[in-house]
């Protein structure tokens, strides 16, 4: 087998890694994956497919199955699947100080802390609708100086109860502030880290891998079956 025949001993393409980065940074916490199955993925399939593909979709469901024979139901068949949902952590309660309160669910407590963030709620001026929320970072304890001395020097951990999302809110009001963004409990966050070049040679890194790049994957492969 040739050089040209293992693309993996090559670098990716920017094209290719464009796409790769477009389809991790949708956002499509757990319950609106729609987000990138219907803003990336379905695009991308469209600009490839051939007339005699069909691309399903579903009533109350954001997944899309794209079917290179449709209606041949006596073949043999295979699917490849990747899954658009990442993990969230949710909006637990706001306070009279603008602090929104927040569940961690999946993730340490002690790694979140400064992480930028995108919050997701509904549009109080177009009810039924999603928007995303960006410059609020997750914090714990403010400054240094508030913190215990076991703290600071790794003895004593971060609880999950002391983690809140800071979106600079000041001035009268903080809590009805939020309020007014429409911000509400049980409200999706996902980190805002899309992926970048590494510093070596060939590498990258950022968030949500585990599900992006199998989505990123299972595209891939459609299109290298359409090209064939």
């Amino acid at each position: 087998m040739s050089d040209t025949a293992k693309p993996w001993t090559q670098p990716m393409p920017d094209a290719q890694f464009k796409l790769m980065r477009d389809i991790l940074a949708a956002p499509s916490p757990v319950g609106l994956e729609g987000a990138m199955t219907y803003g990336v993925l379905k695009p991308y399939f469209e600009s490839f497919a051939p007339s005699d593909w069909h691309l399903h979709q579903f009533k109350g469901n954001a997944g899309v199955v794209l079917d290179t024979h449709p209606g041949r139901d006596d073949m043999f068949k295979l699917m490849i699947i990747g899954h658009a949902d990442k993990i969230r952590m949710q909006v637990r309660s706001i306070g009279e100080d603008g602090k929104i309160w927040i569940n961690t669910d999946s993730f340490l407590p002690g790694v979140l802390i400064g992480h930028e963030v995108t919050l997701f709620s509904e549009d109080p001026e177009a009810p039924g609708s999603y928007r995303s929320i960006k410059g609020g970072t997750v914090e714990a304890l403010g400054a240094i100086h508030f913190s215990d001395p076991a703290q600071r020097d790794g003895s004593k951990g971060i609880k999950k109860e002391q983690i809140y999302l800071d979106l600079q809110i000041h001035g009268e009001n903080k809590k009805q502030q939020v309020l007014n963004l429409g911000v509400r409990p049980g409200d999706s966050i996902i980190f805002n880290r899309p992926i970048r070049p590494g510093f070596s040679p060939n590498t990258f890194y950022g968030a949500y891998l585990d599900n992006g790049l199998g989505c990123f994957v299972t595209a891939e492969v459609a299109r290298l079956i359409a090209e064939a």
